[in-house]
């Protein structure tokens, strides 16, 4: 029988080896044109604290909601919640 969570933590490590070595840096070559620049900036930020285990303390959880909240819609300049 094959052990289900073996196979989910491994495909959760690889899928994290593939976001840090190809999407980040083929992301990084792109050339922005609008605010999704800044949008990727923070995904990456959020990454990265997640990586160093921020994520686990309740500061941590705060910085990163922080984030999260400002981006994509929350950054138009017409929105009146931001």
């Amino acid at each position: 029988m094959i052990d289900l969570s073996l196979w989910l933590e491994y495909f959760i490590i690889i899928l994290v080896i593939l976001i840090n070595n190809v999407l980040i840096p083929f992301l990084d070559k792109l050339e922005w044109f609008s605010k999704k620049n800044l949008d990727s900036k923070d995904w990456k930020l959020v990454l990265t604290l997640k990586q160093k285990g921020w994520h686990l303390s309740d500061q941590g959880k705060e910085v990163i909601w922080a984030i999260i909240k400002k981006m994509n819609n929350n950054r138009l300049s017409t929105n009146n919640n931001s």
